[in-house]
């Protein structure tokens, strides 16, 4: 997971771990802020289609990132992806 740092397009994971109790994953991620890219756009109502090819082009890097890496994402939707509030980059989670 280290290697997957390193791209600005995708979350980083800073910690995991298996919870035995409970039996599920649980990962602490980088703060992004709390605006999902679903969130967003019922938020901006309107959006130029430079914006949106924008966006597209940053989920496809993350996506041939994480292709490179032998690794497939398998539920890739808008509230997976995630603002960045301070750099306006998306981040696939």
């Amino acid at each position: 997971m280290r290697d997957l740092e390193h791209h600005r397009n995708i979350l980083a994971v800073v910690d995991s771990w298996v919870s035995r109790s409970r039996r599920e994953a649980v990962y602490i991620t980088e703060a992004t802020g709390a605006w999902t890219l679903r969130s967003h756009i019922h938020k901006l109502r309107k959006y130029k289609l430079r914006i949106v090819k924008g966006w597209a082009l940053q989920i496809l890097s993350a996506l041939d990132h994480l292709h490179s890496k032998g690794i497939v994402h398998k539920n890739i939707k808008c509230d997976n992806i995630y603002v960045d509030t301070i750099t306006n980059d998306l981040k696939l989670g």
